[in-house]
């Protein structure tokens, strides 16, 4: 287990894998951002490398009280949003969201505007 742990950090090491996902979430999230600014909308939006989560609050998240505190009623409908879009986001507005390097812009581009609409309905809801 330690080798193919060994390997596969080697191996990431030694192509653009990491840097082409963290890219692919740094548009994603970017591209949100904008679009929750422009609408006002009391949302959060966290990133960390290709890790990132939506949290619905017009307060800044820093700690679980501040999670605890958000609105968890919006989150069920913005996922069920997701889902008639063919999205399969985590199921819990506690869980966080991991970008691959697999999706081409296009993919983020077609996922960003899933959310986007996502949120429009959820929030019309």
């Amino acid at each position: 287990a330690m080798a193919a742990g060994n390997a596969t950090l080697k191996a990431l090491l030694e192509t653009d894998v990491f840097e082409r996902a963290t890219d692919n979430c740094s548009h994603l999230v970017e591209g949100l951002e904008k679009t929750i600014t422009d609408h006002a909308w009391p949302i959060q939006v966290h990133r960390k490398g290709t890790m990132f989560g939506v949290f619905f609050s017009e307060k800044p998240i820093d700690s679980l009280s501040d999670v605890l505190a958000c609105n968890l009623d919006v989150f069920p409908k913005f996922f069920h949003a997701l889902l008639k879009q063919g999205i399969y986001w985590p199921p819990s507005a506690f869980e966080a969201c991991f970008m691959s390097a697999s999706h081409s812009k296009d993919d983020m581009n077609q996922l960003q505007d899933a959310v986007i609409s996502s949120l429009k309905t959820s929030f019309m809801a």
